[in-house]
């Protein structure tokens, strides 16, 4: 079992291991089910080996969510207020800003729970509306960044696609 190994050779070879994962391809992604496996106090220790884990989202997210089971346990939860649970995800909101901006999508979240939550309880915290409303937005509705070369190939695409009309709908 992971959990019984905790050695420094153990931390080295697995952190070599990542890194020539990262190296090797930028979009490595690291086995999920070994770190499911892992304590927190040893996710800490490889990522202390490994300082590029702290960009690694399924790293952080898996490292979040064991740091934050008790909070995030909606059967442990159920007999909570909705003022305990507003602490917890204050709690949560605090450790998400340390998160790089890859995993903002955790803090979005938490500032909207906070928000909504805020609405059961009769707590309208205007800090906590304005930092919402400068979170990023997520969607398709964005505009998204056009290449350099865009335009031309986006010119050989209609110029293709006006021969094909001219050709079948010729009378």
């Amino acid at each position: 079992d992971i959990i019984m190994i905790d050695t420094e050779q153990f931390y080295k070879t697995y952190a070599k291991i990542l890194a020539d994962g990262y190296k090797q391809n930028k979009f490595y992604e690291i086995d999920s089910g070994v770190l499911r496996n892992m304590t927190i106090e040893q996710m800490n220790k490889l990522k202390a080996k490994l300082p590029g884990l702290n960009e690694d989202a399924t790293f952080l997210g898996i490292l979040t969510a064991k740091r934050f089971s008790k909070e995030l346990n909606e059967e442990e939860n159920s007999h909570l207020s909705y003022v305990e649970k507003r602490a917890n995800l204050i709690k949560m909101y605090e450790y998400s800003k340390t998160l790089p901006y890859k995993l903002s999508g955790l803090k979005s979240s938490l500032l909207l729970e906070i928000l909504e939550n805020g609405l059961k309880t009769n707590i309208y915290d205007q800090a906590y509306f304005l930092e919402y409303i400068k979170q990023p937005a997520r969607g398709t509705f964005m505009k998204k960044p056009v290449a350099p070369d865009a335009g031309r190939w986006q010119d050989h695409i209609q110029s293709i696609q006006a021969e094909h009309n001219r050709a079948n709908y010729a009378g």
